[in-house]
């Protein structure tokens, strides 16, 4: 990294310190995919690109097993679940000023709907 901004003759210290103070607010398991552009002598600015909805549901996900009804009988089958708890945390990343707007708790769950992925409590 230092031979990339040194080039430009930005200090890697600098490039570092600053990704950490605009990044200390998320989580440190998210992945980010950064894109880093050299302004000027000396100066550059970052753009994060986070990841997507079905990205984090597929996260959060896990494998249940629950019984149906199927045939006359009951049986156990294995489902993929996710928490209704992460639910609402992902409607919560999507939108960090979250005070429950229905479009976009719809949206989340429309998603987590469509991947076949049940809601458990």
């Amino acid at each position: 990294m230092n031979n990339i901004f040194g080039h430009y003759s930005i200090p890697a210290i600098r490039v570092c310190k600053k990704f950490n103070d605009s990044t200390k607010k998320l989580p440190t398991y998210f992945l980010l995919q950064v894109y880093v552009t050299i302004t000027g002598i000396r100066e550059f600015k970052f753009a994060f690109d986070l990841p997507n909805i079905p990205f984090f549901i597929k996260f959060a996900t896990f494998q249940k097993d629950i019984m149906v009804y199927r045939n006359g009988r009951m049986c156990s089958i294995s489902t993929k679940a996710i928490k209704l708890c992460d639910v609402l945390y992902i409607c919560k990343l999507k939108d960090p000023s979250f005070v429950f707007h229905f479009a976009n708790i719809k949206t989340v769950f429309y998603t987590v709907r469509s991947m076949n992925i049940i809601i458990v409590y």
